[in-house]
């Protein structure tokens, strides 16, 4: 058998109590303002996928620049 000593007990709440957009387009969440920073990508060919020719990966990344 081997002993096992607690050192630590942390407690954390967590909670989202609200989250929208606000007319402005800033992202609110639990009434603070939040910067959101990255972006949302589909593939434009869902039938190929991660399969398309580099010129139609080349293509995608144009548009996102």
């Amino acid at each position: 058998m081997i002993a096992v000593q607690l050192l630590t007990i942390l407690t954390v709440r967590f909670g989202l109590r609200e989250a929208h957009f606000d007319k402005d387009g800033s992202f609110y969440l639990n009434g603070e303002a939040v910067k959101l920073i990255g972006l949302d990508h589909h593939q434009t060919y869902p039938y190929i996928g991660g399969a398309a020719p580099e010129r139609l990966q080349r293509k995608d990344a144009d548009i996102l620049k």
